[in-house]
């Protein structure tokens, strides 16, 4: 955000900053507009412009996504975010290549989640699919586990943590989405591609304090996800928390 301003302020024009700077106009019109719509006037929690239409933007206000008009501040679509667990403040507008039709380009929403305890804990990443129909969102996939890692110190002596009695062992998933040449009931095939790794005090003489993606490198399996007429159904083995 304070990247954002910095270039704005001293007319370092960028798609970022321009992007930065409307969102939080069309936020702050939206609350004006009707301020009993958005709790406590909060007028945005995510906002992104729409890939294939800059006009529009996504915006994410009180669990609910949206599309605004950009130029008059009125919401062209809505819908729900899904049924996806989510923590406040802990999901991002994805708006990468999700072509599902030679007319429909999907956007996602990225939630995370940590699970602290003891001496480590962990994190994931779980991915929900959308497509704008007409006044409509739909959501066409929910909680794909798209990453995930946990681990942290194990101690032989509790009372004396140590480095001669501690150790620290990290293991992780992650999965990529490709766009398939096939398709089921109107809507592209999706490849999913998951990858694994671990990481031990003494890899490369590094303290293991994250695991990476450059250590989540061995290929476990593909999954072709396909439409059902309704959504893409997500194997259980691969769903987030």
């Amino acid at each position: 955000m304070y990247k954002s301003i910095f270039f704005c302020a001293f007319g370092l024009a960028s798609a970022a900053c321009v992007a930065t700077t409307t969102c939080e106009a069309v936020g702050k019109r939206v609350a004006t507009t009707d301020p009993s719509e958005w709790r406590g006037g909060v007028p945005y929690e995510s906002c992104k412009a729409m890939p294939d239409d800059p006009n529009k933007l996504i915006m994410i206000m009180d669990d609910k996504v949206y599309v605004v008009d950009a130029a008059t501040a009125k919401i062209v679509s809505e819908g729900d975010m899904g049924t996806t667990p989510f923590q406040a403040n802990s999901y991002a507008i994805d708006t990468a290549r999700y072509r599902l039709a030679p007319k429909t380009r999907a956007f996602a929403i990225r939630f995370a989640s940590t699970q602290p305890h003891y001496h480590g804990g962990g994190s994931s990443e779980s991915l929900n699919l959308y497509v704008v129909d007409g006044e409509r969102i739909r959501v066409v996939m929910e909680s794909l586990l798209t990453d995930n890692w946990v681990g942290g110190m194990n101690c032989t002596d509790e009372s004396n943590p140590s480095p001669s009695t501690c150790a620290t062992h990290y293991e992780g998933t992650r999965a990529d989405i490709a766009i398939a040449k096939t398709a089921h009931h109107g809507y592209a095939d999706l490849i999913v591609t998951t990858y694994s790794g671990s990481c031990d005090d003494g890899d490369e003489k590094e303290n293991c304090d994250t695991l990476d993606e450059k250590r989540l490198t061995v290929k476990d399996k593909v999954t072709t996800l396909r439409f059902d007429g309704k959504q893409y159904p997500v194997p259980t083995e691969m769903q987030g928390q």
